[in-house]
């Protein structure tokens, strides 16, 4: 029962992924839905772009993805697990230049 609002969405991340691994779609889905702190707005789209692809939706778990990826810095260390899932999606974001990302 936080109010910190960055304590909330790591709650709203976690509880979002449990919900993915026990299929319940619809649950997460509401929790990754609306606004997200500015700290973690890559993180909520890292974790929809998850949720489309159990979902068999791969349109919108690249576009999730590619979000991620731009709206971290170059120099973060999960930027490249979000460039694996886009290459699993047979996005080549060195190719492309996809997503420019913020300056680090």
């Amino acid at each position: 029962n936080s109010t910190d609002p960055g304590y909330q969405a790591i709650a709203k991340l976690r509880l979002a992924a449990l919900l993915m691994d026990a299929k319940d779609f619809a649950g997460s889905a509401s929790l990754l839905a609306g606004e997200f702190p500015a700290g973690f707005e890559a993180l909520a789209a890292d974790r929809r772009g998850d949720l489309a692809t159990l979902q068999g939706k791969p349109a919108q778990a690249r576009a999730d993805y590619e979000k991620a990826f731009t709206l971290l810095e170059s120099s973060s260390p999960y930027r490249r697990m979000i460039e694996v899932k886009l290459n699993a999606l047979g996005v080549d974001v060195q190719k492309k230049g996809a997503a420019s990302a913020p300056p680090a």
